[in-house]
């Protein structure tokens, strides 16, 4: 494995950091309730490394892990950063009045309007609406008038002389009726005579 491992160049040593290698590697503080897949590979490659006696090792995981708290802050001053800017641009901001002179020029105040009176007004289709319904009881009206006048009985006279006669219908002759010949009265005369 250390043979797979690119070489490094070695940097000068630091006290601190030798002496967090020496705090870390005790194996008091071994934790032993790492339960997750991913916890317990890093937990063995971080112990893999402070077990080695190589201290580039020990130099090149704590370099490491230094730089990832620093990208880790400057990650997080960004999106601090971000949502103060944010916020910012939320309230929006007044412009004052530009200063021209020593104090600022008021403007004067408009005069006081006088007070609307409400008109009154009509509205169109309220209006045909009452049209209609005056319509519709003249009709209502008038249709009873003339049904009551109907109904009042009235003699018509009779007219003697008629200004227009019509010609009279030329009688038919009355009808002749003609008895029946039955054969039985022919046998019966027949009979008699001889």
């Amino acid at each position: 494995m250390l043979a797979k491992m690119p070489k490094f160049r070695a940097r000068p040593l630091n006290k601190k950091t030798l002496e967090r290698a020496n705090q870390h590697a005790d194996t008091s503080s071994i934790d032993s309730s790492v339960q997750s897949c991913d916890g317990l590979f890093s937990f063995l490659l971080s112990f893999s490394f402070f077990c080695t006696s190589h201290s580039q090792l020990h130099l090149l995981f704590y370099s490491l892990q230094e730089r990832g708290l620093e990208k880790e802050k400057q990650l997080a001053k960004q999106v601090l950063y971000k949502e103060l800017e944010e916020e910012r641009a939320r309230i929006p901001k007044a412009n004052p009045y530009p200063y021209t002179t020593d104090f600022p020029v008021m403007p004067p105040k408009p005069e006081l309007k006088q007070c609307i009176t409400p008109e009154v007004f009509q509205l169109e289709s309220l209006i045909r609406h009452e049209e209609e319904l005056q319509r519709r009881m003249d009709e209502k009206e008038k249709a009873e008038r003339e049904d009551a006048q109907q109904r009042i009985f009235r003699a018509q006279p009779i007219l003697r002389y008629d200004p227009l006669p019509l010609p009279e219908r030329g009688r038919r002759p009355l009808i002749e009726v003609q008895e029946f010949a039955l054969n039985a009265d022919h046998r019966y005369s027949k009979n008699r005579v001889s």
